[in-house]
């Protein structure tokens, strides 16, 4: 996984300074220069705080969903949670539960702005079923407009524990959480989760 986002990196930073010497030698233009070398220089930052991949306490409890990403809660509804990640939170994806993977789908598509309405039907994404006690759990993991690259670290079968990495999404994007009638979402549109940390939702009573 870290080998890959330095290649990642590497890649960004040499596509960046060739273009700036292209840029500047055909144009002349140093207000253009200046302008793409401070926009170039907000993507690298943004991806190098993006790939932070720090390790975290966490607390396991069957009875609750943690958010498998850092961000901002945009939607929540009777059986999902949809959470942006901005430029500049970790894009770490962890599982909300321990469960066994037992089916992943790579969907092509397009790449919207991932705050945008029904994104996570037209975009590019990846998409993880869990299988929890019995119940489906289902991460949708979104490209966006700049975020065209979702890394899937867990493969069919593998049994993950809660808050164990099974993703990466490369800048800004979204995941987005479905659950069954079992659980109750415990959060507000609105407000700020940490990935393997925040709780979103806790099962009912009576299940």
């Amino acid at each position: 996984m870290r080998e890959r986002k330095i290649r990642l990196g590497k890649l960004m930073v040499w596509g960046i300074a060739l273009s700036s010497l292209i840029l500047y030698l055909f144009t002349g233009d140093k207000m253009y220069y200046f302008l793409f070398a401070f926009t170039a220089s907000v993507l690298i930052l943004s991806f190098l705080l993006s790939s932070k991949d720090d390790e975290r306490e966490i607390v396991k409890n069957s009875k609750v969903l943690l958010s498998p990403a850092d961000g901002k809660v945009i939607d929540v509804k009777k059986n999902g949670v949809s959470i942006f990640m901005s430029l500049f939170d970790a894009h770490t994806v962890r599982s909300p539960c321990k469960g066994k993977v037992v089916e992943i789908k790579k969907i092509k598509g397009g790449h919207l702005p991932a705050f945008l309405k029904r994104t996570d039907e037209r975009n590019e994404r990846v998409i993880i079923f869990l299988e929890h006690e019995g119940e489906r759990v289902v991460l949708n993991l979104v490209s966006g407009m700049l975020a065209r690259t979702v890394l899937c670290d867990v493969e069919k079968g593998k049994v993950v524990e809660q808050g164990e990495k099974v993703g990466t999404i490369v800048l800004g994007s979204r995941v987005d959480v479905e659950f069954s009638d079992i659980w109750t979402a415990t959060i507000s549109k609105g407000q700020k989760v940490k990935s393997g940390l925040s709780v979103i939702a806790r099962k009912r009573v009576s299940a």
